[in-house]
Formats: structure tokens, C-alpha cells, sequence
């Protein structure tokens, strides 16, 4: 992939990256990715979503990681393919079975 994450946009991932806690999880709105923080210099992909776009998403978010000084691991994720996958990205801790929810379930925020 040639794409480049602007100045701007690595400006912005410095600002918003590090004020993340570690443990918290990003889930960039209709992406169909998310990424919990591990350490102050990586993030773990959680969930992908089986989508050429999510798929897309992800390799960018990577690349804009990797600009801000970030690693993104890899270990631990399942691609999901799922029928509405908007209800579950946004509120996956509402599913106890739910295999891609937050890995401690304590900090998720409430319902």
C-alpha cells in the first residue's frame, strides 16, 4: 500500500495515542477494526472484520501507528463476519460471549 498518513493526521494520532490509558480499546466508528492499547508504545488488533474495506482500514491505521511510533501487533484477533456488525462494534461489551470483546472485561465501561 502507497498511502501516507498526512502531517496533520500523524499530529493527531500523537495527541490522541498517547492520551489513551493503557487497556483502553480503539474502535474507529464503521471501520470494522478495533485495538486495545497494550504499553505505551503498542496496540493489539482485536477484531477485523471479514470486509475488502476493514481490511483496507487496518492497514492504514498500521501505517498511522507505525508513523506515531507505535507498534501494532498481530496475535490474538479473529476476523468476524457478521450481520450487524455496527451494533457490535459499538457496544461489544453488552456480549458475554462475544469472542472480541475487551480482554478485561472490568474496564469496559458500562452499559
Amino acid at each position: 500500500m502507497k498511502w501516507e498518513p498526512s502531517d496533520a493526521l500523524i499530529a493527531w494520532g500523537n495527541e490522541n495515542f498517547g492520551r489513551m490509558p493503557v487497556g483502553s480499546v480503539w474502535a474507529p466508528d464503521d471501520s470494522g477494526v478495533q485495538y486495545q492499547k497494550l504499553s505505551q508504545t503498542s496496540f493489539l488488533l482485536i477484531f477485523l472484520l471479514n470486509f475488502p474495506q476493514a481490511q483496507e482500514y487496518h492497514e492504514k491505521f498500521t501505517i498511522l501507528m507505525e508513523a506515531c511510533g507505535y507498534a501494532c501487533l498481530l496475535k490474538n484477533w479473529r476476523a468476524m463476519e457478521d450481520s450487524n456488525p455496527r451494533l457490535r462494534l459499538r457496544r461489544p461489551e453488552g456480549y458475554p460471549d462475544y469472542p472480541n470483546r475487551p480482554l478485561n472485561l472490568r474496564e469496559a465501561p458500562p452499559s
